[in-house]
């Protein structure tokens, strides 16, 4: 969709920055999830490696995104506006690959730190596994008929097209999302009963943390469908980015505060591991 605009030199600015924001974040979230692996005891570290791994994943492809958003426009002086560069196009799609990483290792997190069964949490793992890349694969697919049958001013910004193709990939990408959705709740329900109180009322903000981003992914998505529009444009790029800053970043810190407060339950103690400064040992 994006590819269909002239932009105002506010709007490329907003994609351009928001993109290039995205990247500082999962940057600096990679640094903090190394920083703290030790702040939770050894079984559960697993959870910060894999925040780690999605944080490069996530850094990665934000950063593609955003070569491409520079590249793909040019600015027309005369004009004040962006348009789009001969030969170079943008394009959405490299998140999907992006997701086809992260999802999984995200919902695969949250089995780490909670203290499920071992045959449960291996079905569990199985489903998530499945039910991700099913949803990304067929949301990926959608992406690619996203114009189709979107008329402007009764004119087919695609001749001869059709929204049908995006609509059934669509619908498939959400009866796995709803598949995920139910094992989600599923697990952080009895990881709940599981867990110290704090942790209880931490997985419980997690679970809407969840259902809010990963819904918004579903609006970015469908936007091109009801919304074709330069300020559609941008409004998508806030929101995938914002998506991916809440369900990635923002989801793997508050993960790993469940999984400290697990951790000192059990009886860890960082303050343990800590090197005895004169100070101290003198106190």
């Amino acid at each position: 969709m994006e590819n269909y605009f002239t932009y105002s030199v506010t709007q490329w600015s907003a994609v351009s920055h928001v993109l290039t924001l995205g990247v500082g974040i999962f940057a600096a979230a990679l640094v903090y999830f190394l920083a703290t692996i030790k702040t939770v005891a050894p079984r559960y570290r697993l959870s910060n490696v894999l925040s780690g791994v999605v944080m490069v994943s996530a850094m990665i492809i934000l950063l593609r995104q955003s070569i491409a958003w520079d590249f793909s426009f040019v600015l027309d002086g005369d004009a004040g506006e962006y348009l789009r560069r001969d030969g170079q196009a943008f394009s959405n799609g490299y998140r999907y690959m992006n997701w086809t990483i992260d999802v999984p290792v995200l919902l695969l997190q949250m089995l780490v730190v909670l203290p499920l069964a071992a045959k449960k949490k291996v079905r569990y793992a199985t489903q998530f596994v499945v039910a991700g890349l099913g949803m990304i694969w067929t949301s990926w697919m959608a992406q690619f008929y996203e114009t189709g049958g979107v008329t402007v001013d009764g004119k087919a910004v695609v001749e001869g097209s059709s929204s049908a193709p995006f609509w059934i990939w669509y619908l498939l990408g959400w009866a796995f999302y709803i598949w995920i959705v139910v094992i989600v709740w599923k697990t952080i329900r009895e990881g709940m009963q599981l867990v110290p109180e704090a942790a209880s009322k931490m997985l419980s903000a997690i679970l809407g943390v969840f259902l809010i981003a990963w819904t918004a992914y579903a609006v970015a998505i469908a936007l091109p469908q009801f919304w074709f529009a330069a300020e559609a444009g941008v409004a998508r790029a806030f929101i995938f980015t914002s998506a991916d800053v809440v369900s990635k970043a923002i989801y793997g810190v508050m993960l790993g505060v469940v999984a400290a407060i697990i951790s000192r339950d059990e009886g860890y103690d960082y303050n343990e591991l800590k090197p005895q400064t004169a100070e101290t040992e003198a106190g």
